[in-house]
């Protein structure tokens, strides 16, 4: 079984995720970094977890209707 939050640091430095990344972006990188096949329903998954460790946090942008996902 991966451990994904140890390899959060790494995927951070891979992907070149930016302190504040568009949501989609954000999934696009994940999806290329763990391998995802689209399986939207387990990203939702890994992502609440990233919240959960306080590894991220999720803010949609007001008056655009985009998602913002920060990193701690």
């Amino acid at each position: 079984m991966v451990n994904y939050y140890k390899q959060f640091p790494k995927f951070l430095a891979t992907e070149n995720v930016k302190p504040k990344e568009d949501l989609e972006d954000f999934m696009f990188k994940m999806k290329s970094f763990w391998g995802f096949s689209g399986k939207k329903r387990t990203i939702n998954k890994w992502l609440q977890n990233f919240v959960d460790q306080k590894l991220i946090k999720i803010e949609k942008i007001p008056n655009t209707g985009k998602w913002l996902v920060i990193i701690l």
